[in-house]
């Protein structure tokens, strides 16, 4: 697969184009225009203008007749599900594209919580999608799956630092099992369960388990994500992997190596993510951007938008997400901090308050925090 087309516009597509371009194959950003302008346009090697329908959407059939005229070999979804994924996904499949998606016949029951609960049950594994209370740690395993029987975990992440579905910081490895004591035979568990539950559903390529930490100690299942995680940059900063190389051996039919069953993993990484407070300042530039030097391989700063720009709709409300790696946790959450205390996108007024807000936390700080911090150290108004 040389040449990929990048479904998503914005930072996700960007940071895909970087890991493509370091594998030397080609990447393709997809615009709305030739005079489009972004952090995805810059990243990829060239552009493909997509056709709109009469209501706005993509003309999904001439996309697929003009990639295979292109010579493109690949449709790559970005990290989150397409309106039309499994219209995209037949017609290229028809067309011998190969679509970069997951894939695997329990697909169908991740929809269905009642036929999970049967399947995975019969496993002892618990699954409930609404099993987090306020007093709950959030746990993301992400599994790789090939299409040769291999199962790999690799190092958690936790999301617990969250309010109404928005995260603010997220940290790998888990604040939680870094500090309690039976906190590696809870990450066992967690990876445990989690291979467990792909291999049940007969998933192949990337998974992610979502689960939760309850106060008596019991570990739920709440849902899963297939494909590449939104997480990649957090678990590429502590381990020696590139999740976007992964993926494509795993479609490219590789038997993964099993020297991934014994990654190591160094230090610890934390991510903010900053976003517009305003709905309505969704489309409009930051005439300003500002930030301090990003030290190497100790920040990774990943902008949604280009000075003088604005944010794509695929990007939703954020503006961007600053990854922190450090030798311990304590020395990355200040190394953020101090990025995050420089960072401006003029006029546009963001979360940066709250995110800072948060970081200064003494529950967060000691690695005490639950789902219930995030509600009650921030005021509405940021």
């Amino acid at each position: 697969m040389k040449r990929i087309l990048l479904m998503k516009r914005g930072a996700v597509s960007a940071a895909i184009a970087r890991s493509l371009r370091r594998l030397e194959r080609e990447s393709i950003a997809l615009v709305h225009s030739e005079a489009e302008e972004g952090v995805h346009v810059e990243a990829a090697d060239e552009i493909f203008v997509a056709k709109l329908t009469s209501d706005g959407s993509l003309d999904l059939r001439d996309l697929i007749a003009r990639s295979k005229e292109a010579g493109i070999d690949a449709i790559h979804p970005g990290t989150a599900p397409l309106v039309g994924d499994e219209e995209l996904r037949a017609l290229a499949e028809e067309a011998g594209i190969a679509y970069l998606g997951p894939s695997g016949d329990g697909s169908v029951l991740l929809s269905n919580e009642e036929a999970l609960k049967e399947r995975l049950g019969a496993l002892d594994l618990r699954v409930d999608a609404s099993a987090a209370n306020e007093r709950a740690r959030v746990i993301h395993v992400v599994v790789l799956s090939d299409h040769h029987g291999h199962l790999y975990a690799l190092p958690e992440i936790e999301k617990s630092l969250a309010r109404d579905g928005e995260i603010f910081i997220e940290e790998a490895p888990s604040a939680d099992l870094i500090f309690r004591a039976d906190g590696e035979a809870l990450r066992y568990y967690l990876q445990d369960i989690a291979i467990r539950a792909v291999a049940a559903l007969e998933l192949r390529g990337i998974v992610t388990v979502e689960s939760v930490i309850l106060p008596d100690g019991k570990i739920t299942i709440t849902g899963f994500t297939l494909g590449l995680p939104s997480s990649s940059r957090l678990i590429e900063m502590i381990a020696p992997v590139d999740l976007v190389e992964l993926q494509l051996r795993i479609a490219e039919n590789e038997a993964l190596s099993d020297e991934l069953e014994m990654l190591g993993t160094t230090g610890h990484a934390m991510a903010a993510h900053l976003r517009l407070v305003q709905e309505s300042d969704l489309g409009r530039p930051a005439s300003e951007v500002r930030f301090p030097p990003a030290p190497h391989r100790r920040i990774r700063f990943e902008p949604t938008l280009l000075p003088g720009g604005a944010a794509t709709r695929d990007d939703g409300m954020r503006l961007a997400t600053i990854v922190s790696y450090a030798p311990i946790r304590h020395q990355s959450l200040l190394q953020l901090d101090r990025f995050v205390a420089e960072l401006e996108f003029a006029p546009l007024q963001t979360t940066k308050r709250s995110i800072r807000e948060l970081l200064s936390n003494e529950a967060f700080r000691a690695g005490l925090y639950d789902l219930s911090t995030a509600p009650r150290t921030l005021s509405r108004e940021v």
